[in-house]
């Protein structure tokens, strides 16, 4: 792998790593408060449900900071998007955005 390709995959790690964080963040005050705090995005009110979600987020992008050959970022950022739902991808660009992030180049 040449040197612009590392620092590219290297980017692509940082923002799964962001996007990870904050899916866990949301999924703790979930938990702590047992209320829903991304009402905004995810179309239930059950809090249940979107820590579901983003655990499922979380399982998707989580084998892209191994940095192992089988699982480089900007692959599993590919494959998690075509495995999330809409609203998953919303959550996950909207998630990307807030980190100054595009995930739109690292999904081309």
């Amino acid at each position: 792998m040449g040197r612009k390709e590392r620092r590219w995959e290297d980017a692509a790690a940082a923002a799964v790593a962001y996007a990870v964080e904050e899916a866990v963040t949301a999924i703790g005050q979930m938990s702590y408060k047992r209320k829903p705090t991304q009402s905004g995005v995810f179309p239930t009110d059950e809090y249940q449900e979107q820590i579901r979600r983003l655990a499922e987020i979380c399982a998707a992008l989580v084998p892209g900071l191994a940095r192992d050959p089988e699982h480089q970022p900007t692959q599993v950022l590919k494959s998690a998007w075509g495995s999330l739902n809409e609203d998953q991808q919303r959550w996950l660009h909207a998630s990307f955005q807030e980190g100054n992030h595009d995930l739109r180049a690292f999904l081309s």
